[in-house]
């Protein structure tokens, strides 16, 4: 009898999910009473019984839940719908969602989750009808234009599959990976947790994935049905861990380990943990799988270790890469290139871009560069074309692209010429040749990588540092350095003192004068309309030429007409 009390009185302390301290120390109590009581037989037994619920506390995780949707009704405004294509309805204490389009269709909550914390998000779902092999799934981190989003889901013949939406780009793939861990035709739970750096996602409670470092910023969750599928989700609950640094520690590790072990074992689960990543290629190999083609206007081929780009047209041609970059993470692109042969003055460019955003570097062999910032087509910081003495005639030009947070850096000949801060960065990489040239691209390389801020911000101030530098080099880097910036506002600011005195004196000299008065004066204008007339203004500060222009109006005075000297201004030229 005392056996089964102790028994009782030990589920008792550690199914409890709020084990305290006094309940550990009675345990240890517990524990030691019984080493002196039982039999050897029954001190096995309860050894055994202690290892097991050592486990299952330690797996327990606490939850505080912000929402927990048991589809009694439709209190958190659920969009729901009936029409030939599809319908999604609350019934049965379910969502029953049917698609009979040809397309994905979904529903989604406008949630307050903030997707810094450490999150849980969860649904339970069965494919009650149709197809079998396409994804059913749970969305997060979702804008409300659908061009932000990640999609997390399975089909119901064991697979199971990750992507993620930047932009309107997809920039993360893991294609349809088999897997056992899923139930046909039953009800499946897909769990989606962070941890500190770390996202696991879990398939009927078993982790299958992990990623580091995700950028989460948007608060839409959402439940996704592939075409001709009829769905049935059970609940969706949202929440934040509620554990203790330590134990959150402990349960990432336990997850960790489980897709280690599972790893090993041969199971299709990916751990995508790796802080930096390197692709590097020579042109031996088409390793970035760049589209090769020849046609009459242009040829793309890998020839003698380089990609050769042999444009014959009057246009301007491209090729890309197969290789896409996370435009989330720090990045770092550069290729090395040559002109072999044609035109001079027109751009040879490394570009990054995707359907809203492009990046661009390019220079050309008469010692010129420019960089240019667009978005839908439209140039939002054009640099122009900058005089440099950085081109190599006969040697290979290196273009570089670097990433840092928000920071975007421009690099010709390892010198910083350029920089802007950007929210929209691309993501596919883009060598683009002008007409009537023929180029060889050696190399390429591309470096992606998380950092904390800390370190985002320690770089930034060092490639800021490289950049002041190339500016005090005279080597037609763009824009002044700090102190250079003081000199020339000194300058601007004398120089519009000077010029506002010369402006006065001829408004004084000629306001109200005949028009004939200034020519006799000043002589012949170098440029006329019907407004006014316009004298070369060579004092200038920054060498920008600007001109004397001087406003008429049409006068009468008694019967003599004549045109009457409205007002002077000094302007820089058009």
């Amino acid at each position: 009898m005392t056996y089964f009390i102790n028994i009782i009185f030990f589920l008792f302390l550690f199914c409890n999910q709020k084990i305290q301290l006094m309940k550990r120390l009675l345990f240890v109590f517990f524990i030691f009473f019984a080493a002196f009581s039982f039999t050897k037989k029954m001190k096995k037994s309860i050894l055994i019984l202690f290892f097991l619920f050592i486990n299952i506390v330690s797996a327990q995780v606490n939850i505080e839940t912000i929402i927990q949707e048991d589809f009694k009704d439709n209190s958190n405004s659920w969009k729901l719908f009936n029409n030939k294509n599809y319908s999604c309805e609350i019934k049965d204490n379910q969502l029953y969602f049917n698609n009979r389009s040809e397309k994905n269709k979904w529903a989604y909550l406008n949630t307050k989750i903030n997707l810094k914390k450490d999150f849980v998000i969860e649904t339970s779902l069965k494919l009650v009808s149709g197809t079998n092999n396409n994804l059913l799934s749970l969305i997060f981190n979702k804008t409300d234009d659908a061009k932000n989003y990640n999609d997390f889901g399975i089909s119901d013949n064991g697979y199971w599959k990750f992507k993620q939406k930047n932009n309107s780009s997809i920039i993360g793939d893991t294609n349809w990976y088999k897997i056992d861990y899923i139930n046909a035709g039953e009800y499946n739970t897909l769990t989606i947790q962070k941890i500190n750096e770390k996202v696991f996602f879990l398939i009927n409670n078993t982790p299958i994935l992990v990623k580091t470092n995700m950028d989460l910023s948007f608060n839409q969750v959402g439940l996704s049905v592939c075409s001709k599928s009829e769905v049935a989700f059970k609940y969706l609950k949202i929440g934040y861990l509620k554990m203790s640094k330590n134990d959150k520690e402990k349960y990432a590790n336990q997850l960790y380990q489980k897709l280690i072990d599972a790893k090993t074992t041969g199971k299709n689960v990916l751990i995508e943990d790796t802080i930096t990543k390197e692709l590097h290629t020579s042109f031996d190999k088409n390793e970035f799988g760049f589209y090769l083609n020849e046609t009459k206007d242009y040829t793309y081929k890998i020839v003698d270790s380089a990609l050769e780009i042999n444009n014959t047209s009057k246009s301007y041609y491209h090729t890309w890469s197969k290789i896409k970059i996370n435009p989330m993470q720090d990045f770092d692109i550069s290729t090395s290139l040559k002109r072999v042969s044609g035109t001079i003055n027109k751009g040879i460019s490394l570009v990054i871009k995707d359907k809203i955003n492009k990046l661009q570097l390019a220079y050309a062999q008469n010692g010129y560069w420019f960089s240019d910032v667009q978005k839908n087509d439209k140039s939002t910081k054009f640099s122009k074309w900058q005089k440099t003495n950085l081109v190599k005639e006969r040697e290979n030009n290196s273009l570089r692209i670097k990433k840092i947070q928000n920071t975007v850096y421009f690099i010709l000949n390892n010198k910083v010429v350029n920089k802007v801060v950007e929210k929209g960065f691309g993501n596919t990489i883009y060598i683009k040749a002008p007409d009537s040239i023929k180029i060889r691209v050696d190399d390429l390389k591309l470096t992606q990588t998380y950092r904390s801020k800390k370190e985002q911000d320690k770089l930034i101030a060092q490639y800021d540092n490289l950049w002041d530098k190339a500016k005090t080099e005279n080597v037609g880097a763009l824009g002044k350095t700090e102190k250079q910036q003081i000199v020339h506002d000194k300058a601007k600011e004398k120089f519009k003192k000077k010029q506002d005195k010369a402006r006065k004196k001829y408004n004084k000299m000629f306001k109200n004068a005949p028009l004939s008065d200034v020519i006799k004066k000043l002589g012949q204008p170098y440029k006329s309309n019907s407004f006014s007339i316009s004298y070369r203004y060579n004092d200038s500060y920054d060498g920008r030429p600007q001109d004397l222009e001087f406003f008429y109006i049409p006068y009468q005075k008694g019967k003599i007409k004549y045109k009457m000297v409205n007002y002077a201004v000094i302007n820089y030229k058009n």
